[in-house]
C-alpha cells in the first residue's frame, strides 16, 4: 500500500512547529519520494539555514558588522599565522577540551549517543576569540592561558566581508553551565512525546540521524555550551559545519589544510585567510569572477560591479582583517623578546599588512613602573 506523502509532510511540519521552533527557532523540512516496484519509500528530513543571517534571533548569532575581537596566542603561533597568511580553525575532535559537544549532548542522551558526538566533532571546525574593548580586554588570565603567559600576542581583528552571507558558518558567545542549556531538555521531552502521539514519524531518524548517522541538525548549537569552569574565558566561538555538505576530507579542498599531530595523526583545519594589501583586489577580482555568473540581471544586463561591491556580495566565507596587534606584558623589559618587534615590524611591512603594534597596558602593573 502507497504511503500518504502529503501527511507524513503535514506531520513533519507539525513537528518542526511544536519541536523545533519553540526551542531553536528556526527551521526547514524537506523530503524525497521513490517507488520501486509495489515498494514506495518517503524519507523527510529537517536542517538547519545556511546562511549566518538567518540565526539573527536565536541564542547563537553575534553580529560582526564593524565589532572587534581579540586571539591570544605564542609569538611563534603569530608568526605561523603571518607567514601562512591565515588563521586556522581546527577540528573539535583535536581540541584539548574532551567534553566539547558532549557537555550540553549529555541532555540528550538516548536521543543522540556520545560516540555519535564523537564522530561529528570531526565535521565541525572551531576557532576562539574575545570580544574587544580597549579598557577591558587586557586580561592578565588570558594572558597567562593562552598568551604564553605574557610572552605572546594579542591579535585584534575584524571580519572584513559580509557575514550575512557565510554559509554553514555560526559565531557566537559560548554559553556556561546552566545557561540556556534547558532548551535541550524541553526539546527532548516535546520530541519523545510527539513521537509517542505520532508512531509515524519513526522516519525523523533522518533528523537525528540515530540510525544513518551523525546529528547534523543539532550539532552546531551543542558546541556552543561549556562546562562552568571554562567561564571565565568569555569565549566568542567562531564554527564552520561540513555536517550537510557533501565532503571528501582531502587536501585538495582549497578551504581546508592538513597537519600531523604525534599524539593524534592527520588533522584537518579550516582556513580563515587574512586581508593584505596584495590580495584584497585579487581577492575581489577572483570572486568576481567565480560569482557574476549568479547575477543573471547583471549578465544581461551588463552591469558593472564595482570591487567594493563584490566584497559585499555572495561572500560565503570569512576573511579577517587584523587590526593591530598587542604585545604581551612580558616585553617591556625582556631584552630577548623586545628584538623581536622589529622582526614582526619587518615582517608586516613584507607581507604587506597594514596594523599596529603596541605593548601591553600590564605591562607598567607587572613590573610596578
Amino acid at each position: 500500500m502507497g504511503i500518504d506523502k502529503n501527511k507524513y509532510l503535514d506531520i513533519l511540519n507539525e513537528y518542526v512547529r511544536v519541536c523545533i521552533k519553540p526551542y531553536f527557532g528556526i527551521a526547514s523540512t524537506g523530503s524525497s519520494y521513490s517507488t520501486h516496484g509495489d515498494c514506495s519509500k518517503f524519507s523527510g528530513s529537517i536542517t538547519l539555514p545556511t546562511y549566518f543571517s538567518d540565526y539573527k534571533e536565536t541564542d547563537y548569532h553575534v553580529e560582526g558588522g564593524n565589532k572587534k575581537f581579540i586571539h591570544f596566542t605564542s609569538l611563534d603561533n603569530f608568526f605561523h599565522i603571518i607567514n601562512n597568511g591565515y588563521f586556522k580553525a581546527a577540528s573539535m575532535s583535536s581540541l584539548d577540551d574532551p567534553g566539547e559537544l558532549i557537555y550540553a549532548g549529555k541532555e540528550l542522551s538516548g536521543l543522540i549517543e556520545r560516540e555519535q558526538l564523537e564522530l561529528i566533532k570531526e565535521y565541525l571546525f572551531s576557532f576562539s576569540m574575545c570580544h574587544f574593548e580597549e579598557e577591558k580586554s587586557d586580561s592578565f588570565a588570558m594572558w597567562n592561558a593562552y598568551g604564553d603567559k605574557g610572552r605572546g600576542v594579542g591579535v585584534v581583528f575584524s571580519f572584513y566581508n559580509n557575514l550575512s552571507r557565510w554559509r554553514n558558518i555560526l559565531l557566537s558567545n559560548v554559553h556556561y553551565e546552566n545557561e540556556k542549556i534547558e532548551k535541550f531538555r524541553f526539546f527532548r521531552s516535546a520530541h519523545e512525546n510527539f513521537i509517542q502521539n505520532n508512531p509515524e514519524m519513526m522516519m525523523m531518524r533522518d533528523f537525528l540521524h540515530t540510525e544513518s548517522g551523525p546529528p547534523d541538525s543539532l550539532s552546531h548549537f551543542l558546541a556552543f555550551h561549556k562546562s562552568r569552569i571554562f567561564k571565565d574565558e568569555t569565549e566568542v566561538r567562531f564554527l564552520k559545519s561540513y555536517v550537510n555538505e557533501y565532503w571528501s576530507r582531502t587536501p585538495e579542498n582549497n578551504d581546508l589544510g592538513i597537519k600531523f599531530d604525534a599524539k593524534k595523526g592527520i588533522q584537518y583545519f579550516f582556513k580563515i585567510p587574512l586581508l593584505n594589501k596584495s590580495n584584497i583586489c585579487k581577492d575581489s577580482n577572483k570572486r568576481l569572477t567565480e560569482e557574476i555568473s549568479d547575477f543573471k540581471e547583471a549578465v544581461e544586463n551588463k552591469k558593472v560591479i564595482t570591487l567594493e561591491q563584490s566584497q559585499h556580495i555572495l561572500h560565503d566565507s570569512p576573511i579577517v582583517k587584523i587590526e593591530k596587534v598587542i604585545l604581551g606584558y612580558r616585553f617591556k623589559e625582556d631584552n630577548k623578546l623586545s628584538k623581536n618587534v622589529n622582526e614582526i615590524a619587518r615582517k608586516i611591512d613584507a607581507e604587506n599588512f597594514q596594523f599596529e603594534i603596541e605593548l601591553s597596558k600590564l605591562a607598567s602593573d607587572f613590573y610596578c613602573n
